[in-house]
């Protein structure tokens, strides 16, 4: 197994673990209640999409400095203030907000390929289907915010290019305009222990070139950084987030 394909399979434990704990949450909240109160209280539809959602919403709260407890009671409490504004809003006043949120994602999406390129592999209905998904994830929000609903999209087309493109070694990748190298030598020090990997992940790092090339091969990869060398210079170390694969002659 690669260590794209551990990375792949840690975040999908971890993703079950944050659904899991969601779960023991709500109902340890709603004490004694049948599921189906329960989805009623906090506006979904199934208790699965439930568990999705809040596990997301935790994802964006989490905050080292508040008890994980008290992040997951905010966020269920949050969720149950929203689903009453929602049951107290006109028929017109939900349509407004659906399109609104139609038109966040949609912008974001336009945002998304104009900086990244086209998802590959992606048909236009994969791509209608896709939004109309993420959509009806926040079509009952309460309280619509363009920030949080246009980064949960671009989280969602992330996972999406991912899974159709994945990042490996000998791979072709462009580098997000925000992307920025890893400097950090100490954690090269902790985790590149091959004395000639070493070398070049250390010249990688104190190198820093000044000018960043759109188009990289991926040289090797050990968690979730990317020793990553373009066309005309020095290696650079990239988070494995900051990565976008292309294919195999580097076109969009």
């Amino acid at each position: 197994m690669t260590e794209q394909e551990r990375y792949n399979v840690w975040r999908e434990v971890d993703k079950e673990f944050l659904r899991n704990t969601a779960a023991d949450m709500v109902e340890d909240y709603f004490d004694g209640m049948c599921r189906e109160d329960i989805l009623g209280e906090l506006g979904y539809k199934t208790w699965d999409g439930m568990l999705e959602n809040l596990a997301i919403r935790f994802e964006h709260m989490q905050d080292a400095n508040v008890a994980e407890n008290d992040t997951w009671i905010s966020i269920i409490e949050q969720r149950k203030k929203e689903t009453l504004e929602l049951a107290k809003a006109k028929p017109e006043e939900k349509i407004k907000r659906e399109m609104r949120c139609a038109l966040w994602i949609c912008h974001a999406y336009n945002e998304y390929i104009h900086k990244h390129g086209k998802i590959p592999g992606a048909t236009e209905d994969d791509v209608t289907n896709m939004l109309i998904e993420a959509v009806r994830e926040f079509e009952s929000e309460g309280n619509l915010n363009q920030l949080p609903i246009t980064d949960f999209a671009i989280k969602k087309f992330d996972a999406e290019m991912r899974r159709r493109n994945p990042i490996k070694e000998g791979v072709i990748v462009r580098v997000a305009g925000e992307g920025k190298p890893l400097a950090d030598l100490d954690w090269v020090l902790d985790n590149v222990t091959d004395r000639e990997q070493l070398k070049r992940w250390i010249g990688a790092v104190i190198g820093k070139p000044e000018s960043y090339y759109i188009l990289y091969t991926v040289q090797e990869i050990v968690g979730d950084k990317a020793l990553c060398k373009p066309a005309n210079d020095d290696a650079i170390v990239f988070e494995l987030k900051d990565l976008r694969a292309t294919n195999a002659k580097g076109d969009e």
